[in-house]
């Protein structure tokens, strides 16, 4: 099959028949939708099944007695403890994560690309917490953090293309001891596309990734997570032309912790 404007290809369910930029907005952003409200809703109904209580320290006599709305470290992790996934200004080692997110990919014909590339995707992705609060009491203090991501989607303009992709990422969750925790991430997987000419000569790409995010804790297990970053897909020379594909995306989602 050649990469030309029209063509058809049969891939599997979900993210087949991508024919020209508006099929594909429409498409992805169904999947996306209806993807992020089963994901959600599947274990919103997981951690309903225990309620996790706000319930705040008794105030020493004298002292007053702090808000769950205000972001002053110290009754502010005693309230969080209960959920068994904090430590101290940052997560337990050995928390899990999870989250569904849906982003637009703005293109750019940088780094040697001879087109700007956009595309609307969804993500989900696992993670593990591979160590406890490192740098305690430091601005720079964190947690590393295993994360793994599956993604999937479409190319809106210059044509219709699908892409799926899986990349394994390292994770850096800064401990602020407040509900916002901002966290700095990259790494390398790989994709299956067929974006094609010009700048694309392969289905097979490799693609690397780097970013910044923050989650923004509704709750002790809960958070609305809006993220950024770089991504980029080439072959590595498997068979030119290998100009790659260069663009920025934009998530936003939830992510749960248990």
């Amino acid at each position: 099959m050649n990469n030309t404007h029209g063509d058809m290809e049969i891939f599997p369910g979900w993210i087949c028949e991508l024919n020209g930029g508006q099929a594909a907005w429409r498409r992805s952003v169904m999947l996306a939708v209806a993807a992020v409200s089963l994901f959600g809703g599947t274990l919103a109904s997981g951690v309903g099944a225990e309620p996790i209580e706000f319930a705040l320290p008794a105030a020493a006599p004298g002292e007053a007695r702090s808000s769950l709305l205000t972001d002053s470290p110290g009754d502010w992790r005693q309230n969080f403890s209960a959920a068994k996934v904090w430590s101290g200004d940052g997560f337990q080692k050995g928390t899990l994560e999870s989250g569904a997110m849906v982003g637009y990919g703005p293109g750019n014909s940088a780094f040697g690309s001879r087109q700007a590339h956009h595309f609307v995707l969804t993500k989900f992705h696992l993670g593990r917490m591979l160590s406890g609060v490192l740098g305690a009491d430091h601005w720079y203090g964190g947690n590393v953090e295993l994360v793994g991501k599956l993604f999937a989607g479409g190319q809106v303009d210059p044509k219709g293309a699908y892409v799926v992709g899986v990349t394994p990422l390292l994770r850096y969750n800064f401990a602020t001891g407040t509900r916002l925790v901002p966290f700095l991430e990259g790494g390398a997987g790989v994709t299956l596309t067929d974006v094609g000419l010009p700048d694309l000569s392969t289905r097979f790409e490799f693609n690397s990734q780097a970013g910044a995010g923050v989650h923004w804790l509704l709750n002790p297990r809960v958070a609305v997570t809006l993220q950024g970053r770089f991504a980029h897909l080439s072959n590595a020379d498997i068979k030119r032309p290998n100009f790659g594909v260069n663009f920025s995306v934009f998530y936003g989602g939830l992510t749960w912790f248990f």
